[in-house]
């Protein structure tokens, strides 16, 4: 085989190589494919939803936002600038994910007092528990409650054992046990640990690998956004 003739043959299978993964691109980046490139998140409720119902244009041009990003990288600008989307923030998810009895709000933990569990947790921001396409629900150990309820304090408790036995023996695992976080299911808690839920059934559930342990009903969210058709 001659030079010339070999060159030829490098030259078509890199140009087919290309070609191939621009189709491959072009493909996956279809509106009707999309769902192949990244299927679904770890809620059913997202498996349905186009890309774009989250992910928005970030601001600016592609160049401006390299330039932009270059000149935070150089120190010639503080922040960086969101690449192709727009980053999903806490606006995002309350668009849609919004309960009526919700008792753990993310603006709640900006007061003063939960400035250390904002430090070690960050329960101010739904990514800090929940990151999509990862499989799971939570994304931490059902143990997290201590970062807050750990002097807590209830007058005629009617929990056995109480939660001031709990939380002097530290048994910060048992709170998921009987309470639904953010009170978006019609759950009842049982006033004996012995009649709560199973540890490793709410773990499993956290972990994506189990259905809801409390109960199919939900309380109805606030919708402010229609999903796209």
């Amino acid at each position: 085989m001659n030079r010339k003739h070999l060159l030829r043959k490098r030259l078509g299978i890199i140009i087919g190589s290309v070609v191939m993964s621009l189709w491959f691109l072009i493909y996956f980046l279809m509106p009707q494919n999309e769902q192949l490139l990244s299927p679904g998140g770890s809620e059913s409720c997202h498996s349905p939803m186009a890309c774009a119902e989250c992910h928005q244009p970030a601001a600016g041009t592609t160049r401006q936002q390299i330039q932009a990003n270059i000149k935070h990288w150089l120190g010639q600008r503080k922040t960086g600038a969101d690449l192709g989307t727009a980053t999903i923030d806490n606006d995002d998810c309350l668009a849609c994910h919004q309960s009526a009895n919700e008792v753990h709000s993310t603006h709640r933990f900006m007061e003063p007092r939960f400035a250390e569990a904002r430090a070690e947790l960050g329960p101010h921001q739904c990514s800090s528990c929940h990151s999509e396409h990862s499989g799971k629900r939570v994304e931490v150990r059902g143990n997290f409650c201590y970062h807050c309820h750990d002097t807590l304090e209830i007058i005629d408790d009617p929990v056995v054992p109480s939660h001031a036995q709990l939380i002097q023996q530290q048994r910060y695992d048992t709170c998921l046990q009987c309470h639904d976080y953010h009170r978006n299911h019609l759950h009842q808690p049982p006033n004996k640990l012995t009649d709560a839920l199973r540890l490793e059934r709410i773990q499993a559930y956290l972990d994506g690998q189990a259905e809801t342990p409390y109960g199919d009903k939900r309380e109805p969210y606030l919708e402010t956004r229609q999903p796209t058709p």
